[in-house]
């Protein structure tokens, strides 16, 4: 997990990706018991093939917040 979130923003050296008085909220919510179906009005991405289409997950992003602000609210 330490690669995926922190660890890009200390190779870069940049104070990003922390949850500290005064820095930016940069955070995603998840709710981790929550399923849901990978499919084609799901899918977030420009490109529309994808190995994971008609998948079962378990874990869904709620909202992702960038310095302070609610940039994606799932509805």
């Amino acid at each position: 997990v330490e690669s995926l979130t922190t660890q890009p923003a200390k190779l870069l050296r940049k104070k990003i990706g922390t949850l500290a008085i005064g820095e930016d909220a940069d955070i995603t919510l998840i709710a981790p018991d929550e399923s849901w179906t990978f499919s084609s009005e799901s899918n977030q991405s420009k490109s529309h093939n994808s190995p994971f289409m008609s998948k079962k997950f378990k874990g869904k992003i709620v909202s992702t917040i960038v310095q302070g602000k609610v940039m994606y609210q799932n509805a």
